[in-house]
C-alpha cells in the first residue's frame, strides 16, 4: 500500500500543499502567496497560470521535502474557496478571462435584476441559496454578456467554464475530465440540490448552455489520474471539495448534529443535517454537507459574519462573533430539533483562548480545537483515502487517530450563559 495522501488547497490569499500519512499526521507542507487583483468598483481577479502554476509548485516541493516521490502517493484531495469563476477553451487550454475571486461584486447589478424578476424563490427552493454576487451563476452571465471569444467558443462546443476545482482537474488530468464535486456545484446556485441536477429554469434564465457546465460527481469519488508530468507520476485525485465543507469532514463531523464553526475576520457555522435537506430559512442557507460512499448529505449553513466597528460601536468584536455563532447554532438546533453535544472550531481566531472560552460558556457545551489546524487540507486527504480504499474500513480508520488541541469545558451556569448573551444582545 502506499502510505501518503497530498492535499492540495486554495484559500483567499495563499495556496498550499501537504503531506498526509495514514494517521492524518502532517510529514510536509509548502506553501505560496496567492496575489489577489483588485480592480475599481470592487472587482477582483486571480491570474489562471499564476495560481494553476503555484499549486503545482507546492505540489512538487512538499515532496522534495517529505523526500518522496508521486510514486508514494496514493491519492491527491483539492479543496478550494467556494465562488472563485474560471473560463477556457477547451481546445486551445487557455483561459478567456482572469479567475474571478469569491469576493468579486462585478455581478451586483446582474443579481439585483434577478430579484427584481422574481427569482429568488426559485433559487431558495433549488439550490437553498440567496442570490448574491458570490456564487457563480451570476458572474457567469457577466462573462457571457462581457467578455471576447465566450460565445463563438460556445457555439463550436470548446467552451467550459466552473469553479476553481473543475479548472484544476481539467488541467491536471490534461483535459481528460472535466468534472466538479456537489458542495461546488451548489454554490453556483445553478444546481438544484434536491434533485442533484443542474436546473434548467435557472440555466435558462441566467442563458447559461448546460454543455459548458461540468459534470457533478461526490465530493470522494475517483475522477481521473494527473499526467505524470506534475508530480513524476499519474496519482488518482480522489476529492474534490469546497473549502469548508472539506473542514467539517476534517473535523470528523459525519452525521446529523455534527457542528464546526470557523473563526476570522468573516467566519462561519455549518451544522450537519445527515441525509435531510432543512429548508432555507432566511437565516441560514441549505446545501450539501459533502458527498461520499454513493451518497449525499446536507447541511445548515451561517451567512458570513464580518465585524464592522461603525455598525457595532459598543461591541467587542470577539463578544460579536462568540454570539453570531451561538444564535446561528441555536437556529439550527431549532430546524432540526437536534441538540449538538460539542462544537468543534478551526481557523485563525480559534487559537483565541479567551473566544473559545467564552464560546462553551454561551452554548453550555464543550469546544474542541483540533491538533491539526488546516482542517480543509486534512478533510479533504481523509475523503480521497476514502475513495481509493486506502482507508479500507472509512472514517473507522480515521477516527482513532484524530486529535485535539485544547478542550474549552464551560466554567459558568447556565443563568450567568443567560445574562452574557443578553448583555451582548441588548448592545447589538
Amino acid at each position: 500500500m502506499k502510505k501518503h495522501i497530498m492535499s492540495l488547497v486554495q484559500k483567499e490569499d495563499k495556496v498550499l500543499s501537504i503531506i498526509f500519512d495514514f494517521k492524518g499526521s502532517e510529514i510536509s507542507r509548502s506553501e505560496s502567496d496567492l496575489s489577489l487583483i483588485e480592480l475599481d468598483s470592487g472587482w477582483k481577479e486571480y491570474n489562471p497560470d499564476d495560481l494553476f502554476n503555484s499549486i503545482v509548485e507546492t505540489g512538487n516541493t512538499a515532496l522534495k521535502l517529505a523526500g518522496l516521490t508521486g510514486d508514494e502517493i496514493e491519492t491527491i484531495g483539492i479543496s478550494v474557496q467556494r465562488g472563485n469563476l474560471v473560463v477556457w477553451d477547451s481546445k486551445t487550454g487557455k483561459p478567456f478571462y482572469n479567475i474571478i475571486a469569491t469576493n468579486c461584486l462585478r455581478s451586483k447589478d446582474i443579481c439585483e435584476k434577478a430579484k427584481n424578476d422574481g427569482i429568488s424563490q426559485l433559487v431558495k427552493t433549488t439550490s437553498g441559496l440567496e442570490i448574491e454576487t458570490t456564487y457563480l451563476g451570476p458572474k457567469m452571465k457577466w462573462v457571457l454578456d462581457n467578455v471576447d471569444g465566450i460565445k463563438e467558443a460556445l457555439n463550436d462546443g470548446n467552451a467550459r467554464m466552473g469553479s476553481l476545482d473543475s479548472w484544476l482537474l481539467w488541467k491536471l488530468t490534461d483535459g481528460e475530465k472535466f468534472s466538479t464535486d456537489c458542495t461546488n456545484a451548489s454554490f453556483s446556485i445553478l444546481y438544484n440540490i434536491y434533485d442533484n441536477v443542474w436546473e434548467n429554469k435557472l440555466l435558462n434564465y441566467f442563458e447559461i448552455p448546460k454543455d459548458c457546465l461540468p459534470s457533478v460527481e461526490l465530493s470522494s469519488y475517483l475522477f481521473a489520474k494527473t499526467d505524470k508530468i506534475y508530480f513524476g507520476s499519474s496519482i488518482m485525485v480522489g476529492c474534490l471539495v469546497e473549502e469548508q465543507h472539506a473542514s467539517l469532514f476534517g473535523q470528523l463531523r459525519y452525521d446529523l448534529g455534527g457542528c464546526r464553526a470557523y473563526y476570522n475576520k468573516a467566519s462561519k457555522m455549518v451544522f450537519h443535517t445527515g441525509l435531510n435537506p432543512f429548508p432555507n430559512d432566511g437565516n441560514l442557507i441549505t446545501t450539501y454537507a459533502y458527498g461520499i460512499s454513493g451518497r449525499v448529505k446536507y447541511s445548515l449553513e451561517s451567512q458570513w459574519f464580518k465585524y464592522k466597528i461603525e455598525e457595532n460601536p459598543k461591541t467587542h468584536p470577539d463578544d460579536l462573533l462568540a454570539y453570531k455563532i451561538y444564535n446561528s447554532v441555536k437556529t439550527a438546533e431549532n430546524l432540526t430539533d437536534t441538540k449538538i453535544l460539542e462544537l468543534r472550531v478551526d481557523g485563525p481566531d480559534s487559537k483565541k483562548d479567551e473566544l473559545m472560552q467564552l464560546q462553551a460558556d454561551m452554548l453550555q457545551i464543550p469546544v474542541i480545537r483540533p491538533y491539526v489546524k488546516e482542517t480543509a487540507a486534512l478533510g479533504a486527504a481523509y475523503m480521497a483515502g476514502v475513495a481509493t480504499g486506502y482507508f479500507e474500513n472509512g472514517r473507522k480508520d480515521i477516527v482513532p487517530y484524530w486529535r485535539v488541541d485544547k478542550k474549552f469545558e464551560p466554567k459558568i451556569s447556565g443563568l450567568e450563559s443567560e445574562a452574557i448573551i443578553m448583555a451582548i444582545k441588548s448592545k447589538l
